[in-house]
């Protein structure tokens, strides 16, 4: 829900969405950190398993298997989304300017 009001108030904001390698994984992950009790983590994984069903709403999906790549992956798509052309129009103005137009 904070996904689609943030890219309702801000144009030209894609999704992102980080899910774990598994459900299991996730589950795993929490128990060994230690910090949450049996009922919480179950608490938790509901909890995921409602955000996780949204992941179709990103325009994005990162797979949180190994971390360091998927930080790659995230920095890749952020980079990205500085390249695209409605982004370099604005920032290389003044070249994007000075190149003809094609004559019609």
């Amino acid at each position: 829900q904070g996904a689609r009001q943030v890219k309702q108030a801000m144009a030209g904001t894609v999704g992102i969405f980080i899910l774990p390698p598994s459900r299991a994984a996730l589950e795993r992950r929490l128990t060994d950190r230690a910090t949450d009790d049996r009922s919480t983590i179950q608490k938790r994984m509901l909890a995921a398993d409602r955000e996780m069903s949204h992941y179709h709403d990103a325009e994005f999906l990162v797979i949180n298997e190994d971390f360091e790549q998927a930080l790659y992956d995230l920095e890749c798509i952020i980079h990205s989304q500085g390249m695209t052309l409605e982004r370099q129009k604005v920032k290389n103005k003044a070249l994007i300017e000075s190149i003809p137009q094609e004559m019609v």
